[in-house]
């Protein structure tokens, strides 16, 4: 995986939104969970909610190669989702597919704490 993969990705996916948009419901404001048009900015997870539907997506650990299905909030599905697809065109054997597949748990997990930490840092000076 490419150093900054997550980072780059989200500035792209800034450009398509407007500047410093954040979830109207929630104030998320990670571009790479961000959904938005000209009258609404909303996460993953808020616009399921909006939509009726539970905030839960199924996120197959190792791709399709194994039937291991976890439980995400779409957030959460959208930044593992976009780790895989950092990989895309890449193939791997089935043990080496499933064992990325955590690795990008894993990765995500990280990445969260790691934007937890900025957002304080950020907060309090």
């Amino acid at each position: 995986m490419r150093d900054g993969g997550l980072d780059a990705e989200r500035a792209r996916r800034a450009d398509l939104l407007p500047p410093d948009a954040s979830c109207e419901a929630c104030g998320e404001d990670d571009p790479l969970v961000l959904d938005g048009d000209a009258a609404l900015v909303l996460c993953a997870d808020d616009a399921a909610i909006d939509r009726g539907e539970e905030p839960v997506e199924q996120h197959h650990l190792a791709k399709r190669g194994w039937n291991i299905v976890l439980d995400l909030t779409p957030n959460w599905h959208r930044v593992i989702t976009a780790l895989q697809n950092m990989e895309r065109g890449v193939t791997h054997g089935k043990m080496a597919t499933l064992l990325r597949g955590i690795a990008h748990l894993i990765l995500m997990v990280a990445d969260y704490l790691d934007t937890l930490e900025r957002k304080q840092v950020k907060r309090h000076g």
